[in-house]
């Protein structure tokens, strides 16, 4: 007999999943940041532009974590439809 898969666990699956792809998006973005504004100082602040974009995931963060949300509720909404 199997048993079903109860809705808050397959929720926190997701949110355990977002956290580690936000967090990871996160943290380089800002170490991306710090590493631009060292390079932006330095002798070479053409190389500045190349880290500078690693802050786009770090705007990119905070969107992607509101799309888990919404998608750990659809997925526990259906759960709870289906148990």
């Amino acid at each position: 007999m199997s048993t079903p898969i109860r809705s808050s666990r397959a929720g926190d699956i997701i949110e355990t999943i977002g956290i580690v792809i936000c967090g990871i998006l996160g943290f380089g973005g800002i170490v991306s940041g710090i590493i631009a504004l060292i390079m932006h100082f330095s002798d070479k602040p053409e190389l500045a532009e190349n880290f500078s974009m690693g802050l786009v995931a770090t705007f990119l963060a905070g969107p992607l974590w509101l799309g888990i949300l919404f998608l750990k509720w659809i997925v526990e909404m259906i759960a709870d439809h289906f148990s």
